[in-house]
């Protein structure tokens, strides 16, 4: 109410707002900014506020208070729909919180897999988990869906996180944060240099070679799963630590070994909660069997009832006719219903004209909206699940207009913020859901998606210099997309987008190696070689890429089909080793052995397993004429090229204790009991009984490495 007199120039305000705001005055401290609920709500996507705090108003009673903290740059999630209670799932979360307790009181490591299909609520759970416990306790790593190769990065975020590396920190500042954090832990010994080295490399702050440029490539697993146990058994020395790995169906064979090696022999309180799709039961059939600590549980469909509970909470009273229907067609997915309850609010549809599926009703939402926003958005999809202004700038964003686009995003619920810095250390954004953002990236039109693809990776590899050499997979796989698409619909630049994609599915490929990472190492190379074949690429280099597949399948399978494999290799006849270019790359690809020889030598060597005539056979060396002799090297072949390339000269002790060990190893996956595999190789009979009858342990396959005299576990 507003009093006053014509005859002054004085007003006179009084009411309940006036008594509330005087007592929000009175009670601010000096400097200090108070606000009630109702200034909040309207200013919450410009404004960070502090924790509420209640003030006594005359009239009013109690009041909720919020302390403005900072203006905010970007805007903060708003949403049209209301948030609702999570429906039907306290007995899942009544098991998070029993293990969490366990986990505190037993100081032990357990690993819990929620499995549940796409938009049933996995995420929602994590989160209501998560805010309960203490976001600050809680490292969280994304798996995605770049298929092998990519194997780093939910480690990276997760150490990244835990450590304070934000995406603006270079490398120098990184490691300076590293440094800080391993120094102010209590290591014994050597250990403090162990473990910084090995989070170094699992941080992306450093390659293998330049950490550990004497380890044996066996060995290089065995120190990375140490470092980083050791490293999460000191920061959770005091308070429990979780570490949440979402959508794990996604991730690499390499990731999965390093969680069930902390599941069993971390002695700290741990707790790993992984979130998946079936698939991962699929591609894994043993995750979590036989430990004494993992527990699963799968998250069913909600009941009839308590969809229409979800429902309830969400659709509009003037909307409430359409809820049987709404229940009908969600059969029990929590994220049908919101996505339908959205696109219902947001347009005057009838239920029955919606689509079906819940792709379509997405679908149907991001062709409503205005083409500003819609192509925002599909910007954002091709840089992934999360994205940050810097990357939609570098994507052609007009960079006056995104914080308004952005604010239209988070107000239309397709994407949320996050708490995390990009790499100029603005906001980043996710979408809020991986299927909205599979949605929308399905419709990018090709032609647009192979130049977005090709800016982001370059993007990438330039803030990636900065910061460390953590994104060089993730920099290869949209490089190669670029040149897959850019081909199907004939781009001219297809042939430069192509030289570019397989020289950094090479660099990654050789990343992948230095760790040890077969798996992402094999699936790498040979996306590289499928690249180089149809494109005019350095003859020795497409070799390399062919020959390293080849050993990492070996590697892995120790088959006579993967030697039959790298046979074809050096006997195809797509390459000349006769020719300068190819044949600099043989001394690559040989073992040991032949890289000691001398170039004509080389030569000699590679055109007798090639069947080709040799002018001068004094140039091949008789050690290498057989089967049993060029298969017996190869067994004992490191495949990390410095073992290679630096090794002119081997000192016997070195191959002859590298050799036994490594023939053992693979030998054994070959399962030498078997007279005729063995006979394959050009094994004797006794060599074969004698590897038969040794155990891995035994034949001291698990030594530690000799420059460190703590055991491995």
């Amino acid at each position: 109410m507003v009093a006053g007199s014509g005859r002054v120039d004085q007003f006179l305000v009084t009411g309940q707002p006036v008594n509330i705001g005087a007592r929000l005055q009175s009670a601010a401290r000096p400097g200090e900014v108070l606000v009630g609920s109702l200034t909040r709500e309207l200013t919450a996507t410009s404004v960070r506020y502090a924790a509420p705090r209640w003030i006594e108003a005359k009239g009013a009673g109690a009041v909720e208070a919020f302390v403005v903290l900072e203006m905010l740059e970007e805007p903060a999630a708003f949403s049209t729909v209301p948030s609702a209670a999570l429906v039907d799932r306290d007995s899942e979360l009544r098991l998070l919180f029993d293990t969490y307790e366990r986990v505190e009181n037993e100081r032990s490591t357990y690993l819990v897999t929620l499995y549940g299909e796409a938009g049933v609520g996995k995420s929602r759970i994590a989160r209501e988990f998560i805010d309960r416990v203490g976001p600050h306790r809680v490292r969280a790593g994304r798996c995605a869906p770049y298929g092998e190769g990519v194997t780093l990065a939910p480690l990276q975020e997760i150490l990244r996180a835990d450590l304070g590396i934000v995406a603006a920190d270079d490398v120098g500042s990184a490691k300076a944060k590293l440094d800080e954090v391993v120094g102010a832990s209590s290591y014994e010994g050597v250990e403090a240099e162990v473990v910084s080295r090995g989070i170094a490399i699992l941080a992306g702050l450093a390659t293998v070679p330049s950490m550990w440029p004497d380890l044996p490539a066996e060995s290089v697993v065995s120190e990375l799963n140490y470092a980083l146990r050791r490293f999460l058994e000191h920061r959770s020395a005091n308070a429990p630590l979780v570490l949440v790995l979402e959508d794990a169906h996604w991730a690499a064979p390499a990731l999965l070994d390093a969680i069930e090696h902390l599941t069993e022999w971390a002695r700290a309180p741990l707790l790993i909660l992984c979130l998946a799709r079936s698939e991962l039961i699929m591609r894994r059939p043993s995750w979590g069997g036989g430990k004494m600590r993992a527990l699963a549980m799968t998250l069913d469909p909600l009941s009839p009832d308590h969809t229409r509970e979800l429902v309830e909470a969400l659709l509009p009273a003037t909307r409430s006719a359409h809820r049987d229907e709404i229940v009908r067609r969600s059969e029990g997915n929590p994220l049908y219903v919101e996505e339908f309850v959205r696109r219902l609010v947001e347009s005057n549809q009838s239920p029955m004209s919606m689509p079906a599926t819940l792709q379509g009703l997405i679908a149907a939402r991001v062709d409503a909206v205005e083409p500003a926003l819609k192509s925002m958005l599909q910007r954002a999809s091709v840089a992934g699940r999360v994205f940050s202004t810097e990357a939609l700038t570098a994507l052609g964003e007009d960079v006056r207009e995104v914080a308004s686009r952005l604010r239209t995003g988070l107000r239309r619920d397709f994407i949320a913020a996050t708490a995390e810095q990009g790499s100029g250390g603005r906001r980043e954004y996710r979408f809020n859901h991986v299927l909205t953002r599979d949605v929308v990236y399905a419709s990018v039109p090709k032609s647009e998606r192979a130049k977005l693809h090709d800016r982001f990776s370059r993007w990438l590899e330039a803030v990636g210099s900065r910061r460390g050499v953590g994104d060089r997979e993730i920099v290869a796989y949209h490089a190669e997309q670029a040149c897959l698409f850019a081909r199907e619909i004939g781009l001219e630049d297809a042939p430069a987008l192509a030289s570019r994609a397989f020289l950094m599915l090479l660099a990654a490929a050789t990343s992948s190696r230095d760790r040890a990472d077969y798996h992402g190492s094999r699936a790498l190379f040979q996306r590289a070689a499928a690249i180089g074949e149809a494109t005019d690429v350095d003859p020795a280099l497409l070799i390399e890429a062919r020959g390293y597949a080849a050993t990492s399948r070996l590697r892995l399978e120790g088959s006579p089909e993967a030697l039959a494999q790298l046979e074809g290799v050096l006997n195809g006849g797509t390459w000349n080793p006769s020719t300068s270019r190819e044949r600099s790359a043989i001394p690559r690809l040989l073992p040991p052995p032949f890289a000691n020889l001398r170039p004509r030598q080389q030569l000699g060597e590679i055109s007798t397993r090639s069947g080709a005539s040799c002018a001068r056979p004094d140039h091949c060396s008789s050690q290498v004429r057989t089967e049993r002799s060029w298969r017996g090297c190869f067994l004992a072949w490191p495949t990390t090229p410095r073992d290679v390339v630096t090794s002119t000269k081997p000192k016997p002790v070195y191959r002859k204790r590298y050799r036994s060990r490594k023939t053992l190893w693979d030998a054994s996956s070959l399962r030498l009991r078997r007279p005729s595999t063995a006979a394959r190789l050009g094994i004797s009979t006794g060599r074969r009984r004698a590897l038969s009858s040794r155990s891995p342990r035994r034949a001291n396959l698990d030594r530690p490495s000799p420059w460190r005299s703590r055991p491995l576990r």
